[in-house]
C-alpha cells in the first residue's frame, strides 16, 4: 500500500517552538521514494530541510491502545490543520538507517485511504502525502 513515490502537499507545525512554518517551502513539492527495500528523500537538502533521513529493510507496526492514543493527541492539531483524521497510526522502524526523530520514537504514520498519508517528522511537525505514482 505503501510503496511509490510521495509528495509533500502540506505541512503543519506543532505548538511549540518552530524552526518551520505552515506549508513550509522547505517542504513543499519535496518527494519521499517507499519501497520495502526503503525509504528516501528524493533530491538534495534545501532551504534547512530535514531529508537526510534514509530507512533501510522499514517495516510499519500498528500502534494500538495507549500508545496510539498519545499520538493521536500529540498531532491532533497537526492532523485537523491538514485535513487528516487521526487514527489508526502505524509506527516505522528500520533494519538500518533512521527514519524521523529518535528521540521521538521515530516517525508516525497516518493512512487515509490508498493516496494520503501524514506523517510525523523533526520538531513536531506533521506532513501531508500526496501518491505520485504507485510500484
Amino acid at each position: 500500500m505503501l510503496a511509490g513515490k510521495w509528495k509533500v502537499v502540506g505541512v503543519a507545525p506543532g505548538d511549540g517552538v518552530q524552526a518551520m512554518a505552515k506549508d513550509d517551502p522547505a517542504y513543499m513539492g519535496r518527494v519521499i521514494d517507499m519501497s520495502a527495500d526503503r525509504l528516501a528523500w528524493e533530491g538534495p537538502a534545501e532551504g534547512g530541510a530535514m531529508v537526510g533521513d534514509r530507512c533501510d529493510g522499514p517495516v510499519t507496526q500498528h500502534l494500538t491502545g495507549a500508545t496510539a492514543k498519545t499520538y493521536d493527541v500529540q498531532f491532533a492539531a497537526q492532523l485537523k490543520a491538514l485535513g487528516v483524521t487521526p487514527g489508526d497510526p502505524h509506527g516505522i522502524e528500520c533494519d538500518s538507517g533512521n527514519w524521523g526523530p529518535e528521540a521521538a520514537g521515530g516517525a508516525t504514520l497516518y493512512a487515509q485511504g490508498n493516496d494520503v498519508l501524514a506523517l510525523s517528522w523533526y520538531d513536531g511537525v506533521v506532513l501531508k502525502l500526496a501518491r505520485q505514482s504507485g510500484r
